[in-house]
């Protein structure tokens, strides 16, 4: 998980998954909901069941929203 994103008019709560690229570059960022992801125990860390690399690089880009 690279990012959360907390929608404070209260909306859903996203994370933001970083998929591709090797080393930081030609990575970019997708849009989970929260929700999504299961905590795996065994394995100390978020997992989004069912998640391939194809299925994620398939989903639209998520680009950051410009602060104010």
């Amino acid at each position: 998980m690279h990012d959360l994103m907390v929608d404070t008019a209260g909306g859903a709560t996203i994370a933001v998954l970083s998929v591709g690229g090797f080393l930081g570059m030609g990575e970019r960022y997708v849009a989970i909901p929260l929700s999504a992801l299961r905590w795996n125990g065994e394995r100390e860390r978020w997992m989004l069941p069912g998640a391939t690399v194809d299925s994620l690089k398939a989903r639209p880009a998520f680009t950051y929203p410009e602060r104010r």
